[in-house]
């Protein structure tokens, strides 16, 4: 039965990674570059200083616990330990996997840390933000990262399924954590404590409008390119 996952989990990832071209290998090369996603993360901040004021301090700290432990979690537990190959080191894989600028990354892919970050953060800030909005936009966000890495020939689709609940799971826990640090308490406060607040409209629409101004950029940029 895991051999059959495996041979799978390969044929999903040759079929993703199959459809390619020049104009999607540069999209997807600038959407894996977390540099490129700087704007959308300090918008993020601003709009969590705004709306949560005095305990934006426990909800920055939640955001990068988040972001360190499912980094860790991926990078610095399950890669060393499992040591699965990724597609571009795999003898067996390497004939048939399309590279996007010779991109190999490191020798372990499992579990993606690009994964397990991204869900880690789209699931915190949108139990942090409450707006049904603002959760479909993050969740694009999440699922364009993991898709680029298979798209890349990177990871196996195992690889970012795994990350992906580990992040989602870990992105819970720190929201729990953050509601103890301003209750006190362990249970889960009804929507009108002072610890759960929704963002606006006016605060979608700048990580909205941040979100697809990168985007632009990103397909200015490779059109940029291809026209070279």
């Amino acid at each position: 039965m895991l051999q059959t996952l495996i041979e799978w989990d390969k044929a999903l990832l040759l079929a993703i990674n199959g459809f390619n071209s020049p104009f999607f290998d540069e999209v997807m090369f600038c959407i894996s570059d977390r540099l490129v996603w700087i704007p959308l993360y300090l918008s993020m901040i601003y709009v969590l200083i705004r709306t949560y004021r005095f305990n934006a301090l426990y909800a920055l700290l939640a955001v990068g616990l988040t972001v360190l432990l499912a980094d860790q979690f991926a990078s610095g537990f399950c890669k060393p330990f499992f040591e699965r190959l990724r597609p571009t080191h795999d003898p067996t894989m390497q004939p048939f996997v399309h590279l996007v600028h010779g991109h190999t990354s490191s020798m372990y892919g499992f579990c993606s840390s690009h994964a397990s970050n991204t869900c880690g953060i789209a699931m915190l800030t949108a139990l942090l933000f409450r707006n049904k909005a603002y959760s479909w936009v993050i969740g694009s966000w999440a699922a364009l990262n993991c898709y680029s890495r298979m798209y890349m020939g990177v990871h196996y689709p195992g690889d970012i399924l795994c990350g992906a609940l580990a992040g989602l799971f870990i992105g819970y826990l720190c929201y729990r954590l953050y509601l103890w640090c301003v209750t006190k308490e362990l249970k889960m406060p009804d929507s009108s404590s002072v610890c759960i607040n929704s963002i606006d409209k006016q605060s979608v629409i700048v990580i909205l409008s941040v979100y697809l101004l990168t985007f632009a950029a990103i397909i200015g940029y490779t059109c940029y390119c291809l026209s070279k």
